[in-house]
C-alpha cells in the first residue's frame, strides 16, 4: 500500500513538472508560432518615434523586431497562415543604414550588430537616392517574399505584427 502511495505521488510530481514545463498558452487573439505568440494590431500610422509600442500594448503585446532567421522565419509562417497578403509594420526605423561587404549583410549605423542579414528587399534599397532615410518606417511584405521595405511612418497605414 505505501509502495503504490509514493510511486502514486511520483506521478502526480512528474506530470505537475511536465505539465508546467511545456504548457504555454497564448491569451485569446494570439497564435503560437515556434516560441512566440503573435497577433496582428488594428491598421494604422507609425505616427512618431517610440509609437510602435503603442501599436501593440493596446492588446497587451509588443510589436515585432526581428534579430535572427528564426525569428524572420516565425513570423513568416504565422502570416502565411493567416493568409495575410498586405504589408505589416516591424518595430524599427530607418535611420541610416551601411551595407558591409566584409559580412555581405545590412546594418544600421548606430548599431554594429548585423540586424537585417538579407531581409531587405533588394531592389529597395537604393542607398544613393536615400529611399531608406530618416522618416521611414519598417514593414514586412508577404508579397515580395516577406522582405523588408521601407514605408513612411506617418503616412501609410498597415496592420503590426504583434507578439508577447
Amino acid at each position: 500500500m505505501l509502495r503504490s502511495v509514493v510511486f502514486y505521488f511520483c506521478l502526480v510530481l512528474v506530470e505537475l513538472n511536465l505539465g508546467n514545463a511545456s504548457r504555454r498558452y497564448c491569451p485569446p487573439k494570439f497564435s503560437r508560432q515556434g516560441s512566440y505568440c503573435f497577433t496582428l494590431s488594428d491598421k494604422t500610422y507609425m505616427i512618431k518615434f517610440g509609437f510602435e509600442h503603442d501599436l501593440c500594448s493596446k492588446i497587451g503585446g509588443k510589436t515585432f523586431e526581428v534579430t535572427t532567421w528564426e525569428d524572420q522565419r516565425a513570423a513568416e509562417r504565422f502570416l502565411k497562415e493567416r493568409g495575410v497578403i498586405e504589408k505589416v509594420w516591424l518595430r524599427g526605423y530607418i535611420l541610416r543604414m551601411e551595407f558591409r561587404h566584409t559580412t555581405n549583410s545590412f546594418v544600421w549605423a548606430t548599431d554594429f550588430h548585423p540586424k537585417v542579414y538579407n531581409f531587405v528587399s533588394p531592389d529597395t534599397v537604393t542607398m544613393a537616392s536615400g529611399k531608406w532615410s530618416r522618416g521611414s518606417c519598417v514593414v514586412m511584405d508577404p508579397q515580395r517574399d516577406y522582405k523588408w521595405d521601407k514605408a513612411i511612418c506617418d503616412k501609410e497605414r498597415h496592420q503590426a505584427l504583434c507578439y508577447m
